[in-house]
């Protein structure tokens, strides 16, 4: 249990966070840029101290729009967006035991 029974369920439930985990994962620098991105985005984890292991990028109706895998352990990964519709979307980043959900916005070109 977490302390101060402070709970947070990310997307897709695959584990329950605590707010303390949350916080460690966003103190380890992961970037995602440019944002508003028109072709592709890039999420950069070079500053952190756990592989990401998958991207999810749903829309904001909860729909997802596509599943990553990262099985070689790249801490920089180029996401190619030219199919996205231009909009708002939620990056979901899960590594290790925590995720973190972070906004991006595709632009036309």
């Amino acid at each position: 249990m977490c302390e101060n029974d402070t709970l947070y369920t990310y997307l897709y439930n695959i584990n329950t966070l605590c707010f303390d985990d949350i916080q460690a994962l966003e103190t380890q620098s992961l970037n995602i840029y440019p944002n508003p991105a028109i072709n592709e985005f890039i999420v950069d984890a070079e500053n952190m101290s756990t592989d990401i292991e998958v991207i999810i990028v749903t829309t904001v109706n909860g729909n997802i729009v596509e599943t990553i895998y990262n099985k070689t352990g790249n801490k920089t990964i180029n996401i190619n967006t030219s199919k996205y519709a231009t909009g708002l979307y939620a990056v979901t980043i899960v590594s290790g035991n925590n995720s973190i959900t972070k906004s991006l916005v595709i632009t036309a070109d």
